[in-house]
């Protein structure tokens, strides 16, 4: 069987140029360089183009859709919440781009056509990097030749790397992936060779890991299970003979990973930091449920294939008992602090991009347990059947989201069955939804609450009070124009620094169109009227049965209130013609949980 690294990588190719370099409109090639990815590549165009260590250049109007969320305040200094190894990993392809960029005649801005197409191509790159890698890991371990190649076609086509690697490239999943790949198998040629470069190769590349995201330092407890018998046996030996190469491994990961601690300073002065601001985990209150199973964004709803983890890891326990113990905790010790933390969905996603990071270990789990099945096994039959009904999943999932029929953050299984399979374009764009979880633990008890039933209408109101047959009232926006409100002052509340806010409302259509353009809006003004903190958020979370009672609910994370005289504001704002009736209109506000 041929190898198929060519084809996945034309595929991959073919997918980008389609979707993402031409695209529909032909202009969204801007958005390579995107989501997260604004940030893990940011310190490029900081460093080598601009010398702005607080990315003040992201202000002129023709960068402005490159700001994206990923700085924080650090005493006044805006500081990248990422870290800077997949700019390490971008910088010979940055490189190309300001040549391109120079021959071209193009703006060298770090962001212009040439830029953009060198992200794309930096992402098939590492992906066949990654995916060389991780077919030369698992020949040297003796894998078949043709289990290898399905389970390479597997890890991309029938899971969200496929995504990731061909219309987002510039986030840092696939290059987690490709060095992890990259990693495994240098560890193993050591442990073959006890060849120290293969040892100090090994360093750097876990120094990269750590740099791309420090929570890949997991990967450590893999070592016992690449570690062969021989060392198993006589492994203080083993250390003793090695400990000079050992300690300068050691040395050469700690003087790596100083390039972010220089690259803090640079920011903000300070060589060691917090880059995520209010952001925290919550170990106390893991999502696990949600991020294995749930619907929003789980691993094993959206990206299927990944339930043969679970007899993959009984067939390690039976067989490979001292092995399976450390490749158990590998897992656990990369689910629990996805599950903490305090977005445990990872925002816009397709999928749970989180675990992408992982694949090769999921593939080598994966392919150790197939290898001890025959091709023609009933056992062997029925998972290939399943990876190929995973692969065509996969496939349409991936269609639906970069169409929008899949809502990026705000998913459930209603919206999920009301979306399975569905090809249609017009079903994009349909769901709406947003209930964030706060940044850090909150007190149960709210430190403000306030409720609208609409028993009156307040002077000069927008809408007007019917009453139902029941004797309940509500209220009507007959219009376009801003409908019921509640607010609050700053300095009544118990505290002005961090704040979350849980808010809902019941609405009622007699045409689809009525809640089309209608939203809650939640905004943080001064005195003078001036916002600093504004969201627009749809009232209608999908297609909804007119004439009938709906609730949609929400939570915002609210910046700091820069004065005890802010006024937060939540109301309803509608630009269609079409008359909505609301009621129970109620919000509340918490405090993090000291």
């Amino acid at each position: 069987m041929r190898s198929p690294l060519l084809p996945i990588l034309f595929f991959v190719a073919l997918l980008t140029v389609s979707l993402r370099w031409v695209g529909p409109e032909g202009n969204s090639w801007k958005w390579t360089i995107g989501g997260d990815g604004r940030g893990y590549y940011a310190y490029l165009p900081a460093l080598f183009i601009y010398h702005d260590p607080h990315y003040t250049f992201l202000d002129a109007e023709e960068l402005k859709a490159y700001r994206g969320k990923f700085q924080t305040q650090t005493e006044g200094r805006k500081v990248n919440r990422y870290f800077a190894g997949e700019s390490l990993l971008l910088l010979p392809f940055f490189a190309l781009g300001c040549l391109m960029a120079w021959i071209g005649g193009f703006p060298v801005d770090g962001y212009s056509l040439p830029f953009q197409l060198a992200i794309g191509i930096a992402a098939w790159f590492w992906l066949g990097i990654g995916l060389y890698a991780l077919q030369r890991f698992f020949t040297h371990r003796g894998y078949p030749r043709s289990l290898t190649y399905l389970v390479l076609l597997g890890v991309v086509l029938a899971t969200n790397l496929l995504y990731y690697s061909s219309l987002a490239p510039s986030m840092s999943h696939l290059y987690s992936f490709s060095v992890l790949s990259l990693w495994l198998w240098q560890v193993d040629r050591f442990f073959r060779t006890e060849n120290w470069h293969k040892l100090w190769l090994s360093a750097v590349l876990m120094a990269l890991l750590l740099l791309i995201r420090p929570t890949l330092g997991v990967v450590l407890l893999l070592v016992p299970v690449l570690a062969p018998a021989e060392w198993k046996g006589d492994f203080s030996r083993k250390v003793k003979h090695h400990l000079p190469n050992l300690l300068l491994s050691g040395g050469i990961v700690v003087l790596l990973l100083g390039l972010q601690s220089g690259l803090w300073y640079w920011q903000s002065g300070h060589a060691w930091l917090w880059s995520y601001g209010q952001e925290k985990f919550h170990w106390g209150a893991p999502q696990l449920w949600q991020v294995l199973l749930g619907f929003r964004k789980g691993w094993w709803v959206y990206t299927p294939i990944a339930l043969l983890l679970l007899p993959a890891l009984f067939y390690w326990w039976r067989h490979h008992p001292r092995s399976a113990f450390f490749l158990t905790g590998y897992w656990v010790l990369v689910t629990y602090p996805v599950a903490a933390w305090w977005n445990w969905y990872f925002g816009d996603s397709y999928g749970h991009r989180a675990f992408i990071d992982h694949y090769p270990v999921l593939a080598w789990a994966i392919i150790h347990y197939l290898s001890q099945s025959k091709n023609r096994s009933l056992k062997f039959q029925i998972i290939g059947a399943f990876a190929g009904i995973c692969l065509l999943l996969n496939l349409v999932q991936s269609y639906q989201y970069t169409f929008g029929i899949l809502h990026p953050n705000a998913m459930n299984f209603e919206k999920y069955v009301y979306t399975f399979l569905q090809l249609h374009p017009e079903k994009g764009g349909q769901l709406a939804g947003e209930i964030a979880p706060p940044y850090q633990p909150l007190h149960p008890s709210p430190i403000f609450e306030k409720y609208n039933t609409f028993d009156s209408a307040s002077d000069g109101a927008a809408y007007s009070i019917k009453i139902q047959d029941d004797g309940n009232s509500y209220a009507q926006l007959p219009g376009k124009g801003f409908g019921p409100g509640l607010s609050v002052i700053a300095g009544t509340l118990e505290q002005h620094h961090f704040a979350y806010v849980e808010a809902q409302i019941s609405w009622r259509i007699t045409s689809a169109k009525a809640a089309e353009k209608c939203n809650l809006v939640f905004s943080i003004e001064n005195t003078n009227g001036e916002n600093y903190f504004w969201a627009a958020l749809p009232i209608q979370d999908m297609p909804r049965d007119s004439n009938q009672w709906h609730t949609s609910h929400f939570g915002v994370n609210l910046p700091p209130f820069k004065a005890a005289e802010d006024r937060l504001k939540i109301y309803v704002w509608k630009r269609s013609e079409a008359a909505i009736d609301l009621d129970n209109f109620e919000i509340k506000i918490f405090k993090p949980r000291l």
